[in-house]
């Protein structure tokens, strides 16, 4: 199987890249797939109109034919145990074992293990008995009676162990060539499963698109002390990282860390919820929102390098209850 590698920095145009790669291919022998509806949509804004991209469990439910009244809508199930049940789900390349559950009862903090376990067990039964299927699923049952002859990726630096069992089915089932294109330097959801090793797990030939057409030179080297690491190179504008007391008026965007995070704006948005998007002017609300949240773990430094970099043109480093990119600010100049 030939393995093609795409990494690409912040504003690298790697979404550009896999639509002009999946336009020289066969769209009858070619999938495209990336992790949300606005991803797939922005793809498909670039691919010809014989292509379509849509999102990995989209293509697994075709696949497998489950129908819009296959799917579970009306189960009563507690928000722990449905967040744990997810957890365990995407962690695992096959069907969740109790092991799973518990491993993911334990990443959540959630202690009451046996209650969520019987929980969950009576919620699969449920689906069992009626013949249902629910979003984690889609994967965990997808067999490939067509194969494709392409797979395209997007956004790879998300999968996780339920996604890549699907790619595996694929490939044992005679897929030919598989992308991957993404970056690493952007999986910031760890905290669901994701791991950004298995974009390179495969082998392969790499290729970096290191080239930024969004992030000006001083917003590229703020963010490369974050992380020192990243291949990125700015574009010919200067732009400017400013450290501030208020929010200014001129930001077109607030970044907060979650959404527990008490700002004075009506122009907030979380910094997850940002990936994928990009502003001239963006402000980043220093508050991480949470004494439980590790800021100095790689995927906290991530996040960060992720929000910093959805700016064209200026970033503002606006003062909260938390210094964590404040703590830049002696090194700055």
């Amino acid at each position: 199987m030939n393995v093609k590698v795409i990494i690409g920095c912040p504003g690298a145009g790697k979404s550009t890249y896999l639509a002009r790669a999946a336009n020289r291919l066969d769209p009858k022998k070619t999938i495209i797939v990336s992790f949300s509806r606005k991803a797939a949509k922005s793809i498909n804004n670039k691919l010809g109109k014989e292509y379509r991209a849509s999102t990995i469990h989209s293509y697994c439910c075709r696949a497998s034919g489950i129908r819009p009244e296959d799917i579970i809508t009306d189960y009563d199930i507690s928000k722990e145990a449905m967040e744990v049940y997810n957890h365990a789900c995407n962690i695992t390349e096959e069907m969740i074992t109790e092991e799973s559950i518990i491993e993911a009862c334990l990443h959540k903090g959630y202690y009451n293990i046996d209650e969520i376990t019987d929980e969950i067990s009576k919620y699969i039964q449920y689906k069992e008995d009626h013949v249902l299927y629910d979003f984690n699923d889609m994967l965990k049952v997808f067999t490939p009676y067509k194969v494709p002859e392409n797979l395209l990726i997007d956004e790879a630096q998300d999968l996780y162990p339920a996604l890549k069992g699907v790619i595996d089915r694929l490939i044992k089932a005679g897929l030919k060539n598989l992308w991957l294109v993404g970056d690493p330097d952007q999986c910031i959801y760890q905290f669901n499963g994701s791991d950004p090793k298995i974009m390179t797990s495969y082998g392969g030939e790499i290729k970096y698109l290191d080239q930024s057409h969004r992030c000006p030179e001083e917003v590229v080297k703020f963010a490369k002390q974050i992380l020192p690491h990243a291949r990125f190179k700015p574009t010919d504008n200067k732009g400017e990282v400013i450290y501030t007391d208020k929010i200014p008026k001129d930001a077109e965007v607030v970044l907060v860390r979650t959404k527990y995070v008490q700002v004075n704006s009506d122009k907030t948005m979380t910094m997850h919820k940002a990936k994928g998007l990009q502003w001239n002017r963006v402000a980043i609300y220093d508050d991480i929102g949470s004494t439980k949240v590790n800021v100095n773990n790689e995927e906290e430094k991530r996040l960060m390098y992720t929000a910093i970099t959805r700016s064209r043109d200026v970033v503002y480093i606006v003062k909260g209850n938390y210094d964590y990119l404040y703590r830049y600010r002696n090194d700055w100049r």
